[in-house]
């Protein structure tokens, strides 16, 4: 039935939206809180000693003050989501709060979704 594989190829990309919005979440709260280690187990393994160097610099040069996860994009195979995420964020040691546009891009692999890169859309 048509209608049935639909409605459950439709439930299963809400499920996987909602984990790659609590992946998110998790990740940007390690960056709030300065934790390289736990924001680095959002990287796959193979890219986690790069991405910890990454996250080191960005801990020591700023701080996060508020996120927020603006949309959640699977891709066609829900393998992939692009997520726009609002950043306010200050730099040391100027503590003027700023905001940013960022896309990130996350892949589903092995049960899970992982961050793959992220770029500046805006920034002011």
């Amino acid at each position: 039935n048509l209608s049935k594989q639909m409605s459950h190829w439709l439930a299963g990309d809400q499920e996987r939206t909602a984990e790659v919005n609590t992946r998110v979440k998790k990740f940007l709260q390690a960056l709030y809180w300065g934790d390289v280690d736990q924001a680095a187990g959002f990287v796959t393994a193979e890219s986690r000693p790069q991405y910890r160097d990454v996250f080191s610099e960005i801990v020591n040069k700023e701080r996060l003050v508020k996120s927020e996860i603006r949309s959640v994009e699977l891709g066609p195979d829900s393998e992939t989501a692009t997520v726009t995420v609002v950043v306010q964020y200050y730099r040391i040691p100027n503590y003027v709060v700023k905001t940013r546009r960022e896309t990130q891009t996350w892949a589903y692999n092995e049960g899970l979704w992982f961050f793959q890169d992220a770029d500046v859309v805006d920034a002011s």
